[in-house]
């Protein structure tokens, strides 16, 4: 309600609620300036949810904000432009600030040059997947290819599909929030890896992925996961997870980089991260989302 260009309509949906929502949503939007509908029922999932809403929708463009994400009050009006700019483009994506329960300022999906990439395709596969809540599709698009509700990683098998359809823009504008908790399927590390390789699995003949490829990128997931695992201090599993994937380093490089990582004692591990928060904050990426969605900086 309070973006700087006003969507053609907003569909509310409270998919099952049992907390007393629906009363909180049925006040606000007395005073939603522009087309509002509101639908209650019993839960039937995200997915699900998604599709009934991109069903009643009637815009060309079609955004989501799924549980407590955000966006900041020019994402509707900066993403709107450059996907009108790009035509041909199925969705615009940007980066997002990792926020925590508080609106603080904990992260941001950056770290990766994505303009080196020479497809959407390989940028997705083995760079950067966007986070939901930074993209605008254009409808048309998703209308026949829709959330699948079998499957948990819902919005990385969608890109897939997408990605064969056209290039995707880019608003290099930070204008999204994607918020962090203990609940999130983001969380189970191990979880993501196997959704990951399944999603491009399924979709490997789509993408015309060669069996090079696809091994690769079994491999280079699992190797990523060896990272995660040891950042969220599972030594035990990491060090598994590198023995069994030994033989899909690039580079003997990379090999012993991880080696020395699982060897080192634990004090260094965390003088390590030490120094990533200092880094993160010296660029003065630290800051809070405030009430009226504004990034502040700290």
């Amino acid at each position: 309600m309070r973006q700087t260009r006003a969507p053609f309509e907003l569909i509310v949906i409270d998919d099952g609620s049992t907390d007393g929502s629906w009363r909180i949503i049925e006040r606000v939007l007395k005073d939603c300036p522009f087309p509002c509908e509101f639908y209650t029922r019993e839960n039937r999932g995200l997915c699900n949810t998604l599709n009934e809403a991109l069903d009643k929708a009637k815009g060309a463009f079609f955004a989501y904000l799924g549980s407590d994400d955000i966006w900041l009050p020019t994402f509707l009006e900066s993403r709107s432009r450059v996907l009108t700019s790009a035509q041909n483009a199925p969705l615009v994506y940007g980066h997002s600030y990792l926020i925590d329960d508080a609106s603080r300022v904990i992260g941001y999906s950056y770290g990766r040059d994505m303009s080196g990439w020479v497809s959407t395709r390989d940028m997705l596969l083995f760079s950067f997947v966007p986070s939901s809540p930074s993209i605008l599709y254009r409808k048309k698009f998703i209308e026949n290819e829709r959330w699948n509700p079998a499957i948990k990683l819902e919005d990385f098998d969608l890109y897939l599909r997408l990605c064969v359809a056209g290039e995707f823009a880019f608003d290099g504008n930070v204008l999204s929030g994607w918020r962090t908790h203990p609940a999130n399927t983001s969380k189970q590390v191990e979880l993501m890896v196997n959704e990951c390789i399944g999603a491009v699995e399924r979709n490997a003949d789509t993408l015309k992925l060669t069996d090079t490829e696809l091994a690769a990128y079994r491999r280079s997931m699992k190797i990523n996961l060896v990272d995660t695992l040891l950042d969220d201090g599972q030594r035990a599993k990491a060090t598994k997870m590198f023995f069994q994937n030994a033989g899909g380093f690039v580079n003997n490089r990379e090999l012993m980089k991880r080696a020395a990582k699982l060897i080192a004692p634990k004090f260094v591990v965390q003088k390590r991260r030490h120094i990533s928060k200092k880094y993160f904050q010296s660029k003065k990426r630290i800051g809070f989302i405030d009430q009226n969605f504004n990034f502040v900086k700290t």
